[in-house]
């Protein structure tokens, strides 16, 4: 899935010319604002361009003067209109947001696209991010990769992650993951906590690089510890695992937790067992349902059908053999061969659910077409109780099942799941 950019590129490359640019300059550099917009307000006043959007910025920001982003509009568009691209890109950056100026997309890709003319790196990543997603533009993926290419090529981070992620999935571009690896590199020793994250994940899998799960870590544990969800939970599966670092329950579950804090399934799902079997924390069937049921509030087959034992055995929740079958059943149709066999067995025992060997036979056929070598054993005995006419009646509902369910396993795609998960 692509990543959309949270926040379009900001301009703010500062450049003396004259003598008393170079001071204001080296003064802004120093954190004396007041210094800096002395020197620049009077040259400013004059015309000069580059002065003229610097002022914009600090009113912007709120640097030696009250934030003011009316003032700040005021200044990027006189030196706008006299072709200084970095007030055209922060000008632009305005409209689209609607910050000081009257919220206009149209005027944002116009003042975009006469700062990309000039070739400025963060003027084509923005405008190449409105063509990408059609806004206030028509939607043109190939006149994105461009503009895209070329910011990146011009050292823009958020490009360079960007066109990487298009790589990766192929759009723009045919997919390919060594371009992928290489773009987002670029962007992850540039701080993009996103391309950090994915390049991580890349190492792990060895997509477009050799696997390295000492890369993966590095780039992993930076990502994370800025606060990166995904990567705090590939590293709490590391440590889980062992991969790459020294297996440690303690320092996985801190991972999870952090990742599970942000509301991230899976971390919330680990969490759950880890927490259910005593694994890096203290054993607690309470804090393992809580974790379950917040994963499973998301959806995750892992975590229905684990919160479903848990109602079945009444641990940490109140036991209910109806509560229990619903959320097995669910975790089931989703594709999980392990709830499927579970299904099977409510649904033969009548556990939970009124019984029914045709729907019993179902759920068993597909656990044993997912490889599950009991289900197959328990299909055929049950099988041998039911007449031709049932037999057909349950190979059908499980053909139904297949035909209706062909994308019902991204849930399980994931390459970090723990063992327990």
């Amino acid at each position: 899935m692509i990543v959309v950019l949270s926040a379009l590129a900001v301009a703010g490359t500062l450049a003396g010319c004259s003598t008393v640019q170079q001071d204001a300059s080296t003064a802004y550099e120093h954190g004396d604002y007041a210094t800096a917009e002395q020197e620049w307000r009077p040259l400013a006043e004059q015309g000069n361009p580059q002065a003229q959007y610097l002022m914009g910025l600090m009113y912007e920001d709120g640097q030696g003067v009250a934030p003011d982003a009316g003032e700040a509009a005021k200044w990027y568009t006189l030196s706008a209109e006299q072709g200084y691209a970095p007030a055209q890109t922060n000008l632009g950056l305005l409209y689209f947001t609607g910050k000081g100026v009257e919220r206009s997309a149209d005027e944002a890709a116009r003042w975009y696209t006469r700062a990309a003319d000039q070739h400025y790196a963060a003027a084509e990543n923005n405008l190449g991010v409105m063509y990408l997603f059609g806004q206030s533009v028509p939607k043109d993926v190939s006149r994105a990769s461009t503009l895209l290419t070329s910011a990146a090529e011009h050292g823009d981070a958020k490009a360079q992650s960007l066109v990487g992620t298009m790589y990766y999935n192929g759009i723009g571009f045919a997919k390919d993951y060594t371009h992928a690896a290489h773009w987002r590199t670029l962007a992850a020793e540039q701080d993009v906590l996103a391309a950090q994250n994915d390049l991580g994940l890349m190492y792990i899998t060895g997509q477009g690089v050799p696997r390295d799960y000492d890369q993966a870590a590095q780039w992993l544990r930076k990502a994370a510890e800025r606060g990166a969800a995904q990567s705090q939970y590939a590293m709490g599966w590391m440590y889980y695992q062992g991969v790459g670092v020294k297996r440690d329950y303690v320092i996985a579950a801190g991972w999870f937790r952090l990742a599970a804090d942000q509301g991230l399934a899976v971390a919330q799902t680990n969490l759950g067992l880890m927490s259910l079997n005593g694994q890096g924390v203290q054993q607690s069937d309470r804090d393992a349902a809580q974790w379950l049921q917040k994963a499973a509030d998301q959806g995750r087959s892992v975590a229905l059908e684990n919160l479903g034992l848990m109602y079945l055995r009444g641990r940490g929740v109140p036991q209910n053999d109806q509560r229990a079958a619903a959320l097995i059943e669910q975790a089931a149709s989703q594709g999980l061969a392990s709830a499927q066999l579970k299904a099977g067995n409510l649904y033969e025992t009548g556990k939970g659910v009124t019984a029914d060997s045709s729907k019993a036979y179902m759920w068993y056929s597909l656990a044993a077409d997912r490889g599950v070598p009991s289900a197959d054993v328990r299909m055929t005995a049950l099988g041998k109780t039911m007449t031709a006419e049932q037999l057909a009646g349950a190979k059908t509902l499980a053909q139904s099942w297949m035909t209706d369910h062909t994308s019902t396993e991204q849930q399980l795609s994931s390459v970090f799941e723990s063992n327990d998960d």
